[in-house]
């Protein structure tokens, strides 16, 4: 299985992908959404386009 490199998924990536959708997120809301990027990536099952949907599964209402 290839890892992707996710180096580039930081907490003001994940900020400025969410952003677009109205949401407004603390350092402990980013840091939840990487450590589930890592999860996924780890288990090839993560794409770049998801990381909005990963957002809204990990942090409630968003």
């Amino acid at each position: 299985m290839v890892q992707k490199d996710i180096s580039y998924i930081t907490r003001e990536f994940v900020r400025q992908e969410c952003s677009v959708f109205g949401a407004t997120l603390s350092d402990e809301d980013c840091d939840r959404i990487i450590v589930e990027v890592a999860r996924l990536a780890e288990r090839g099952e993560f794409h770049h386009t998801g990381v909005y949907w990963i957002a809204n599964g990990c942090i409630p209402l968003l």
